[in-house]
């Protein structure tokens, strides 16, 4: 027999034109028949153990169907379901960076993952009870551009610094566009994270200067920090940038907030 029996078509039929070893064989077809229709290009072999039908187009959801199809233990999901999946082989700080990286790239919200892990919470699920809890202890607002970054500012955080901003984001003059990595807005005070290799490199400290001045130029008292003082001595560096934090606290409050000079159009 040459020809697919009325059992295995309506398999196809229902599982986006894919079938396995064992359902053809379910449906009547032997092994020497198998062969046979691969041979007369009426199925074609997707990955060991499963087949297609010729007729239909190889995209994405039928190589995903194929793939789900020959593993039993594969789930295939959106990158929301699958950020929440994840927790099971992640530790607490390496998932708050996976869930960080997932809304920066707007793969999805906290809304939405919050929404996938209570559905997914259950008897036995304590993994997605832990996803809840380290979403819980997410700070509001963007999601920081490195895991240094979001290790600072919690660290400040929990120095009871208040008032922080992840990203801010601003047009400086003649500068253009820039977002601060932590800042205190109300003090026009902003934090940044050097932690990438550009920033060691000729090109990258004049890009750096450049925007510190611009940033002055609108009364944005700028502070960095690198990946060797973090490395060094953490806590000795974040106890440095609350002293700095405070310092700019004391000066603003006796002479105001500075404010971006005015300039005339031309």
């Amino acid at each position: 027999m040459s020809r697919l029996t009325a059992e295995a078509t309506h398999w196809l039929r229902h599982h986006r034109g894919t079938i396995t070893n064992q359902a053809l064989a379910d449906a009547g077809i032997s092994t020497t028949q198998r062969e046979r229709l691969v041979r007369n290009r009426i199925l074609r072999r997707v990955i060991v153990g499963v087949y297609q039908f010729a007729g239909t187009d190889l995209d994405e959801a039928g190589r995903c169907t194929a793939l789900c199809a020959g593993r039993a233990d594969m789930v295939v999901s959106g990158p929301t379901v699958s950020v929440v999946l994840m927790t099971r082989h992640l530790g607490n700080n390496a998932l708050a960076s996976m869930v960080d990286d997932a809304i920066a790239k707007k793969y999805c919200t906290e809304a939405a993952l919050r929404r996938t892990a209570e559905r997914l919470a259950g008897p036995g699920r304590e993994w997605v009870r832990r996803f809840l809890r380290v979403l819980d202890r997410r700070h509001p607002g963007r999601p920081g551009a490195s895991d240094p970054e979001r290790d600072v500012y919690d660290a400040l955080c929990d120095r009871g610094v208040e008032g922080l901003v992840r990203q801010w984001p601003q047009i400086l003059p003649v500068y253009g566009p820039a977002a601060f990595d932590i800042a205190l807005p109300d003090l026009r005070w902003a934090l940044e994270v050097d932690v990438h290799p550009e920033h060691r490199t000729l090109e990258g400290a004049a890009n750096d200067n450049r925007r510190d001045d611009a940033a002055d130029a609108v009364g944005i008292a700028v502070k960095r920090i690198g990946e060797a003082q973090l490395d060094d001595d953490f806590e000795g560096t974040i106890d440095m940038v609350v002293a700095a934090i405070e310092r700019r606290r004391s000066a603003v409050a006796q002479r105001g907030v500075p404010r971006a000079r005015r300039r005339t159009a031309r």
